[in-house]
C-alpha cells in the first residue's frame, strides 16, 4: 500500500511528480496487480491528496504491461488474458462510475493479448488453427475480443480464382500498376531500349535469332506499357476531387494531454490516452478517454 512517507517527496510535489517519481516496482513487489481491494484504497488515498487517483492506476497499469512483456507462448497470453478479464469483471462495493477506470484497464490489457496473437500469427510462431489456441481464441470473443487473421495474397488471389471473381482481380492488378506506375514505367521503357539495340546488333551481324528474341522480349514490355497507360486513364477517371472547406470548431471546451497508456508501443498507437476537458478559462472540467480497440467488436 502507498504509506505517508512515499508522499512526502516534497511538502508541495505535485501529481506528475509523484507520479513519474513512485516506485511502482516496488508496489507490485507488495501488491498485487489483481488485489481490488488495495488498489482501491490507494487509489482513494492518491485522490483524496491530489484530487486525480484514477491517474494513479493508469500508470500503475501501463508499468505493469511494459515490465511483464508477452512472450511468444500461449501460458503467457492466458496469464495476461486471465488478468484482463478480472479487472473486466465487476467490482463488488464500487459504482458503476468507479468501476469504470478497471474496466478500461481490463479492456486496455486484452488489447495487448489481442495485439500480440496477431502479431506471432504474421511471425508464423502462433497457429490459430491448432485447437489449444483455437480455443483460446474462441473464448476471447465472450468479451467482444476478435482476432483478425489476415490472409495471405496468394490466398486471396486462389479464392478469387475459385470465385470466378475475374473483373475483381482486373481491378486489383490495374489499381496496383496505377499506385506504382512511375516504376513500372522506367522499367518497360529500359527493357524495350535494350531490346531495340540487341535487335539492331542482331541485325547488323544478320543473326535472325537474336532478332526475334529480341522482338520476343520486347512485346510482353510493350504490353505492359499498354497496361500502365489503362491503369494511369482508367483510375484517374474515379478521382473528381473537389474543393472543401474545413469546419471551425464552435465548442467552448478544448482537449489537454494527460495520460497515456502504449504497453511499449509508439506514441501513436497508444491504444489508451486521458485527456484533460478544459474550459475557455483553461479550467479542468472532467476528463476524456480516448479507448483504441481494433480487436473489440459489437458482433
Amino acid at each position: 500500500m502507498i504509506s505517508a512517507s512515499t508522499l512526502s517527496i516534497k511538502k508541495t510535489v505535485s501529481l506528475q511528480t509523484f507520479l513519474k517519481s513512485f516506485p511502482y516496482a516496488e508496489y507490485l513487489s507488495k501488491v498485487s496487480f489483481t488485489d481490488f481491494a488495495l488498489l482501491q484504497r490507494d487509489r482513494t488515498f492518491v485522490q483524496e491528496r491530489f484530487g486525480d487517483g484514477d491517474s494513479f492506476l493508469y500508470h500503475l497499469g501501463d508499468y505493469y504491461a511494459k515490465q511483464n512483456q508477452l512472450q511468444p507462448s500461449l501460458n503467457s497470453l492466458q496469464d495476461r488474458a486471465n488478468v484482463g478479464i478480472a479487472y473486466l469483471n465487476q467490482k463488488r462495493g464500487l459504482s458503476h462510475s468507479a468501476d469504470e477506470i478497471y474496466q478500461m484497464i481490463g479492456y486496455f490489457l486484452l488489447g495487448t493479448v489481442a495485439h500480440g496473437i496477431e502479431s506471432q500469427i504474421k511471425a508464423g510462431r502462433f497457429d490459430p488453427i491448432e485447437p489449444k489456441n483455437a480455443g483460446f481464441i474462441k473464448s476471447l470473443e465472450q468479451y467482444h475480443i476478435y482476432i483478425t487473421v489476415h490472409e495471405s495474397t496468394k490466398g486471396k488471389i486462389w479464392e478469387s480464382i475459385r470465385r470466378g471473381q475475374f473483373a475483381y482481380l482486373l481491378s486489383r492488378l490495374t489499381s496496383h500498376i496505377f499506385d506504382h506506375q512511375r516504376r513500372y514505367l522506367i522499367v518497360s521503357i529500359v527493357v524495350i531500349v535494350f531490346c531495340v539495340v540487341v535487335f539492331a546488333a542482331g541485325v547488323a551481324k544478320v543473326s535472325p535469332f537474336i532478332a526475334v528474341i529480341s522482338i520476343l522480349a520486347a512485346l510482353p514490355a510493350g504490353a505492359f506499357l499498354g497496361a500502365i497507360a489503362i491503369a494511369h486513364f482508367g483510375n484517374r477517371a474515379n478521382f473528381s476531387p473537389t474543393r472543401t472547406t474545413a469546419p471551425v470548431p464552435a465548442s467552448h471546451w478544448r482537449l489537454s494531454p494527460a495520460v497515456q497508456l502504449c504497453s511499449g508501443q509508439s506514441n501513436a498507437a497508444c491504444p489508451l490516452q486521458i485527456f484533460e476537458l478544459r474550459d475557455l478559462a483553461n479550467m479542468k472540467v472532467g476528463q476524456v478517454v480516448w479507448l483504441m480497440r481494433p480487436q473489440v467488436s459489437v458482433k
